[in-house]
């Protein structure tokens, strides 16, 4: 089976809510007729972090690639560590 990819990627959504979603460009989606190759998507609510392994409330399991330079950038300006290995934190376990 082939894993499900977004790349330039970045968050949106409602942290504190628990909504939130994932925007970026899909690749080996298992609906490529709607999600076809390089197609900037956002994604149904994350349900579960696994490291780069990120599951949405509509089954689908995307891994995480390079995110947005924008976004990494965001978050320095705003004294956020990106961590590489573990690159979404869930707020509401803290």
């Amino acid at each position: 089976m082939t894993q499900t990819k977004l790349e330039n990627w970045s968050v949106t959504g409602d942290a504190w809510a628990g909504t939130v979603n994932l925007v970026g460009n899909v690749y080996d989606h298992p609906n490529k007729e709607r999600h076809y190759d390089g197609k900037r998507i956002k994604t149904s609510y994350i349900t579960k972090i696994n490291k780069k392994e990120i599951t949405t409330h509509s089954g689908t399991i995307y891994y995480l690639g390079e995110p947005e330079v924008e976004y990494v950038e965001w978050m320095k300006e705003n004294n956020i560590l990106f961590d590489p290995e573990n690159p979404i934190r869930d707020l509401r376990k803290n």
